[in-house]
């Protein structure tokens, strides 16, 4: 179940951007931050992060239509795996960077 909620190429960054925002974002605002990420792709992600409660779609009743994204209670839970991860990435890239010194 978590490598489905999860586990997509563009999940993850989406889940970190979300994360390091203090304010819901707009779609435009996460497709900017995301080099290659194409529209449709983008709304098919955001549509299975919130189908498995990671993220929150926050609807605007005002014209033009207004659309914010936010990490849910459950998608921050994950956090501490993300920050993790990144950790372990940075650690790998300090050895190889060491080993090519060498």
């Amino acid at each position: 179940v978590l490598f489905r909620s999860i586990g997509q190429k563009w999940k993850i960054p989406i889940l970190w951007r979300l994360a390091q925002s203090d304010e819901p974002l707009r779609f435009s605002e996460i497709r900017r931050s995301m080099k290659g990420l194409t529209d449709a792709m983008l709304s098919k992600t955001l549509d299975d992060l919130e189908e498995h409660a990671l993220i929150e779609r926050i609807q605007y009743d005002c014209i033009p239509p207004k659309v914010e994204y936010r990490l849910s209670c459950k998608g921050k839970t994950l956090l501490p795996a993300l920050l993790a991860l990144r950790d372990w990435g940075l650690q790998q890239m300090e050895e190889e960077c060491s080993k090519k010194e060498d």
